[in-house]
């Protein structure tokens, strides 16, 4: 699924018929990786569940890549690596915060020291995009998209003010738009 649809950026350059629409679709594929690059997220919840290992440090906190953690399937914590029945953890011994996606031991437990010995299988992301995301894909591909005509400047005035030496970033209101959403690196 993509972050916005072609007929939103459309509706937002207020372009009609089909005379950009190879262009338009490319800059919003552009777009999406920009700002799942930029939060450090896929931000859509997969079709499957996926599988993720942390090191454990003594701490009963794992923060997930993924948020808002729509379902945790499993939680292992292993030193062995081998993940067998007997280093699962009860969904009884954790609490699950869905956003920021973090799984908390709870009774005073902690995760073990080690090398990815943390094996967790969840879904986190979005199911439905909210919309200042949406928003923030949209203004990026435009951006791009008006900036074709200024290819040959050495900068190009932006909408929300100021200039841009580099002709393929983005204005600072896209990024001030994602800052809520990016993952934050721990430990």
């Amino acid at each position: 699924m993509a972050l916005a649809t072609l007929a939103a950026l459309k509706e937002y350059l207020e372009l009609t018929g089909s005379g950009h629409d190879a262009r338009l679709t490319a800059l919003l594929a552009r777009s999406d990786t920009f700002v799942k690059s930029f939060t450090k997220r896929a931000l859509e919840v997969p079709a499957n569940d996926v599988t993720e290992y942390y090191d454990g440090n003594f701490t009963d906190t794992i923060f997930l890549r993924e948020f808002p953690i729509v379902s945790v399937t499993s939680v292992h914590d292993d030193t062995a690596r081998v993940f067998g029945a007997d280093t699962l953890i009860a969904a009884a011994d954790y609490v699950i915060v869905n956003d920021p996606g973090y799984i908390r031991y709870l009774y005073g437990l902690r995760f073990a020291k080690g090398a990815q010995n943390v094996k967790v299988i969840y879904k986190g992301g979005y199911s439905t995009i909210p919309k200042d995301l949406e928003m923030a894909s949209i203004y990026a591909a435009a951006f791009w998209f008006e900036e074709r005509k200024n290819i040959a400047r050495g900068s190009v005035n932006i909408r929300d003010g100021g200039t841009t030496g580099h002709l393929h970033d983005v204005p600072p209101s896209v990024k001030e738009m994602l800052a809520p959403y990016v993952r934050k690196e721990v430990g």
